[in-house]
């Protein structure tokens, strides 16, 4: 092989290799409490796919601790805000959670568990939750399930918002809903408050 043809395969290669690093985006404010982890968005293995994984770092060893597919609107690399992929990392980093996007204009709350993998904590739909209190069948436009905060290692905070619809009008609704972790129920709800639109 000659020298141009080395040089041709050396620069397609470390082409490949910064197409790559850039695709990979850091989740700011991701680094778990005891500083073991970290998070970033990247591709998935799967090029057809066009949706984004979350990885979760390991610092120690340096190295992939588990791979998340997530979702919708949440694949893209600018999702990687705080606004958008927030991670809220319980006291003891034992879990933490996400609040993903699953349409342009909807969220849903997504919660983990941290031993020597990562596995899903299957909660409650907070959204249909809401719905129900407020005697109505569905969002109209919008929904946020928004992680606020960890009361205890075994409690979160939840903020739930959105809109729906009550002829003739559209009303926002917010409220707040705290789970336990241990059961996935709702132990607690501050008052939904509605108001018109506009």
């Amino acid at each position: 092989m000659n020298r141009t043809s080395l040089l041709v395969l050396a620069v397609a290669f470390l082409g490949v290799i910064g197409a790559s690093a850039a695709e990979s985006t850091e989740v700011p404010n991701s680094i778990s409490p005891d500083g073991r982890f970290t998070a970033r968005t990247e591709p998935s293995d799967d090029v057809a796919d066009g949706r984004d994984d979350l990885l979760l770092y390991q610092k120690e060893p340096d190295a992939v601790f588990a791979r998340l597919p997530i979702a919708g609107y949440a694949s893209y690399p600018q999702d990687a805000e705080p606004a958008n992929l927030p991670i809220l990392w319980s006291p003891g980093s034992k879990h933490f959670a996400l609040m993903i996007s699953t349409t342009k204009r909807t969220s849903q709350l997504k919660l983990f568990s941290v031993d020597q993998g990562v596995s899903e904590v299957k909660t409650p739909d907070l959204t249909d939750y809401a719905l129900k209190n407020l005697r109505k069948d569905s969002i109209f436009r919008w929904c946020r399930e928004t992680p606020i905060e960890w009361i205890d290692p075994r409690r979160l905070r939840v903020k739930v918002t959105g809109d729906c619809s009550s002829a003739p009008d559209v009303k926002r609704y917010s409220g707040e809903v705290s789970l336990s972790i241990l059961d996935g129920e709702i132990v607690q709800t501050v008052l939904l408050t509605t108001h018109n639109e506009g």
